[in-house]
């Protein structure tokens, strides 16, 4: 038996130990290389990490065990192939990924956030999905500073990193997607601004770039939030590039 057949093996049994180091084989074998995030695919693999993760979720107290944030690691791992996207799409992983966004792990936040950014980028389905499934306010949450985050004793430098994360989870699913980014501009309160929005040219976010031009009146609205999330995540690095600043000073 190979070290991919026995990771598999592991997964089905019932000792939390053996299911993170499987977990965590099945990680570094997807890290490895594309062909095995496609064995990992065709053995069962991803269906068997979701399943674990959904089952865990409920049985274990998530700051105790690193099995949690291990298997969302491999699930992202092995998102990074497109096919394998629609995988954990298909075996239900994303309303599990949105559900641990409120766990009380640090952790867990963090490998729920990467994973839903990763799954997120270039797929539009999936950002369909994570909206459906419930995952703007747990991200907004975890990107506003009066959010449940600022209560939490976490060292400095992992809040920073989390908000950071979450902001680009929010960016991406923005990104084409006109009705992810109002649902985002209404969770965020600024429906007072989509008045004053639609009497200017749009502004089209994508990743940390802005084009200007003339379009859809959906996109116009969403430009407000878009351009206020890249405020926050610039504003914590410390960095808002020059270019950015009279634009998004426009809209706020």
């Amino acid at each position: 038996m190979n070290d991919l057949d026995a990771a598999i093996a592991a997964l089905q049994g019932d000792d939390v130990v053996v299911e993170a180091e499987a977990a965590l084989k099945l990680w570094l074998l997807a890290a490895r290389n594309d062909h095995h995030t496609v064995a990992i695919r065709e053995a069962g693999g991803i269906r068997l990490l979701v399943a674990l993760l959904e089952s865990r979720r409920h049985r274990l107290k998530l700051h105790h065990s690193k099995l949690i944030p291990t298997v969302s690691k491999a699930l992202k791992q092995l998102a990074q192939n497109e096919e394998n996207k629609v995988a954990i799409r298909e075996a239900g992983g994303i309303p599990v990924f949105v559900a641990l966004l409120s766990s009380s792990s640090f952790g867990t936040r963090q490998s729920a956030a990467d994973a839903l950014l990763t799954l997120s980028h270039l797929d539009a389905e999936n950002k369909v999905a994570i909206r459906e499934a419930g995952g703007v306010p747990p991200l907004l949450a975890l990107v506003e500073s009066s959010g449940p985050i600022s209560s939490i004793p976490w060292p400095t430098a992992q809040r920073q990193n989390l908000h950071a994360t979450a902001a680009r989870a929010l960016l991406s699913l923005s990104c084409d997607n006109d009705d992810n980014a109002v649902a985002i501009a209404l969770a965020r309160g600024r429906v007072e601004a989509f008045v004053e929005l639609a009497r200017r040219g749009r502004v089209v976010v994508c990743a940390e770039f802005f084009v200007q031009n003339a379009g859809a009146a959906a996109k116009r609205k969403a430009a407000l939030v878009v351009a206020a999330l890249l405020r926050d995540f610039y504003k914590l690095a410390g960095r808002i590039p020059r270019y950015a600043r009279p634009i998004i000073e426009s809209y706020l």
